[in-house]
């Protein structure tokens, strides 16, 4: 008698299907890859373009420590700490993602097309303030100032200069995005064993509040020891500890959750697919074999351009006109005079 070969323990079930080929034809022949992998490409050409002028610029040095104000040593010494280890983070997810799958297989994870994602989607942390000074960065930051100016719709009028890190900056950019992903999927295989009876949407739920409660913990560390970053405007009505310069907006949780969820959902389907593939990847099979994983990496890219484009970084900016609680901040954690 033949048996029915159980999917992998914990793995969200597929779509029922009448067969693994009539979904890979499906998966392979119809989608939008051409769009996600032309977003990914525009993504790159933006990066390429603020950065390389940002670094041809006089605006290419550190922002210098302004008083009268000083840093406590001991919380100094602990942002050198995160800058240190979110470096550490950085080249690990690169190394697991990228490299190692390249020397294996001889091509990138998905992990790994989603780290790109992240990098890629750094260069829009600095649409930020680009209307106002709405998320404050620290002058004692290891940092060469900040590419905004040559950003799309940057105001005249915007902070200039500001201390944007490299070092702890792009790392969230992986552990707030690709890295939750892969803690929610096992999350959900967790759930799955434990809880056999939740919903598709259950389980979601669930871990969207497991990213608001990371992104909050996570965040608020940060903040109390460091002083890495700060918010100087939110929305008083949502904000925890509203007027210190410690406050903290819970919309920042909200949103980071949501594109962490944004992300796991892509993770998932990819898991749940015969042929491994992600949604934003449906349609290779139009593609020319020797370009596909090119074309497969610009969507996946592409997406996670748009998802921290469209999810985060529009919204924030929104809010952000309607704020009531004005921070008082150090002098340390306001832009460059001059």
């Amino acid at each position: 008698m033949t048996q029915t070969q159980e999917p992998a323990p914990g793995v969200l079930p597929a779509p029922a299907a009448a067969s693994a080929t009539a979904e890979e034809t499906k998966y392979g022949r119809r989608g939008g890859v051409g769009v996600w992998a032309t977003i990914g490409l525009l993504g790159i050409i933006l990066s390429v373009w603020a950065y390389s002028n940002w670094i041809a610029s006089d605006s290419f040095t550190p922002v210098p420590v302004q008083g009268p104000d000083e840093m406590a040593t001991w919380r100094l010494v602990a942002l050198r700490c995160v800058e240190a280890v979110s470096v550490i983070v950085l080249v690990a997810f690169l190394w697991s993602g990228i490299v190692k799958p390249l020397r294996r297989d001889g091509r990138i994870s998905l992990m790994g097309k989603m780290i790109l994602g992240g990098v890629v989607g750094f260069v829009l942390d600095a649409f930020l303030n680009n209307n106002e000074y709405l998320f404050a960065w620290n002058q004692n930051n290891i940092n060469t100032g900040v590419w905004s100016p040559w950003l799309p719709l940057h105001q005249s009028d915007a902070p200039g200069q500001y201390a944007e890190s490299f070092l702890w900056g792009l790392p969230m950019y992986i552990y707030f995005c690709a890295f939750v992903a892969l803690m929610a999927l096992n999350t959900a295989r967790f759930l799955r064993r434990r809880f056999p009876s939740l919903s598709r949407p259950q389980v979601y739920l669930l871990l969207f509040v497991e990213a608001f409660l990371f992104d909050l913990v996570v965040e608020n560390i940060i903040i109390r020891l460091t002083e890495a970053y700060g918010y100087p405007r939110t929305v008083g009505a949502i904000t925890l500890f509203a007027g210190s310069h410690f406050q903290y907006p819970l919309s920042e949780a909200f949103l980071v959750a949501l594109v962490g969820l944004a992300f796991t959902w892509l993770y998932m389907r990819a898991s749940e697919s015969p042929d491994g593939r992600s949604p934003v990847e449906y349609g290779l099979d139009r593609v020319s074999p020797r370009w596909r994983e090119t074309v497969s990496t610009l969507a996946v890219v592409g997406y996670c351009f748009t998802v921290l484009l469209v999810v985060y970084h529009v919204p924030f900016a929104y809010i952000g006109l309607h704020a009531d609680s004005v921070a008082e901040l150090p002098s340390y954690l306001l832009p460059a005079v001059g």
